[in-house]
């Protein structure tokens, strides 16, 4: 074990908080399992480099990149373990603007005007550009010596940071697609409406007029896992949210779209490495 990893979470604050992560990391992947959050989420890679796919779409990550994920992305993450990793996560929401005594209309902008999938990564001249990097950089140090006028200096730091990543990330959401990665994209779209109901590979071959074979190749392909798998992980992470809403079990799993209980059960466990009821404890112990 490597002992000069370090990870540190620092104090939570009223609509976001922040992660550090410093050392070097063996062999640090979360490939085969996609991720989710239910608030937005910003990585900056201060040191070191890997890759991110998003939503089915990929993304080079070099040092000084940032990485934007808004809530129900689906992405998994690689980061090239033969370098020494810095990097600080940011979640923020929307609360951080409560009682903010000025209009605050379009400062969640770079979350909530992408596309799934799309503008995700911020490459580093663009960072600084608009100065995002001495942003980020003076709000890790508020974290690190915290006094009262730092916290309050801290919820203004992180809505400048907003800003700025708006001033950069609108002008460039629309990026030009191939024709399989335009079709992937629309596939998505519809996944993510209809995933509910009772859908499967050959059912959205059909909508979209090609091969079901195909479609399970390219979907493969682009999205690093297969469609099927795709739609469970989309419902599991819907029925995690129902939960965290004060639903009940049962009456979650079919509201998400498993029609039968004791299939839901076992996809569940297979997929988190819990069950559906130690996830609802952990729930009510926060």
């Amino acid at each position: 074990m490597n002992t000069n990893y370090k990870k540190i979470l620092y104090e939570h604050r009223q609509g976001f908080s922040l992660h550090h992560t410093v050392g070097p990391e063996a062999g640090a992947s979360t490939l085969d399992y996609l991720h989710c959050n239910i608030r937005n989420m910003l990585i900056w890679f201060i040191r070191g480099s890997g890759s991110i796919k998003v939503e089915g779409k990929h993304y080079d990550i070099q040092e000084g990149d940032i990485v934007l994920l808004s809530p129900h992305e689906l992405y998994h993450c690689t980061v090239n373990s033969d370098s020494y990793h810095e990097r600080i996560v940011l979640y923020v929401n929307e609360s951080i603007l409560d009682g903010f005594p000025f209009d605050t209309e379009g400062v969640f902008d770079a979350f909530t005007k992408r596309d799934k999938g799309n503008g995700n990564l911020i490459p580093a001249e663009a960072v600084q550009s608009v100065e995002a990097d001495k942003t980020l950089t003076t709000l890790l140090k508020l974290f690190q010596a915290p006094t009262p006028t730092g916290k309050l200096l801290s919820v203004c730091k992180v809505i400048e940071l907003l800003i700025q990543l708006k001033q950069v990330i609108m002008p460039s959401i629309q990026e030009p697609l191939t024709h399989a990665s335009s079709l992937i994209d629309e596939i998505l779209v519809y996944i993510n409406q209809h995933y509910k109901e009772d859908i499967d590979v050959s059912g959205i071959a059909e909508v979209f007029n090609i091969h079901k074979s195909y479609l399970s190749h390219l979907f493969t392909q682009h999205v690093g896992m297969s469609l099927w798998n795709y739609v469970i992980l989309r419902r599991l992470h819907a029925f995690n949210d129902l939960l965290r809403k004060g639903q009940s079990i049962e009456e979650s799993s079919y509201m998400v779209g498993f029609q039968n209980y004791s299939n839901f059960f076992r996809l569940y466990k297979k997929h988190t490495g819990m069950t559906p009821m130690q996830f609802k404890k952990q729930l009510q112990s926060k």
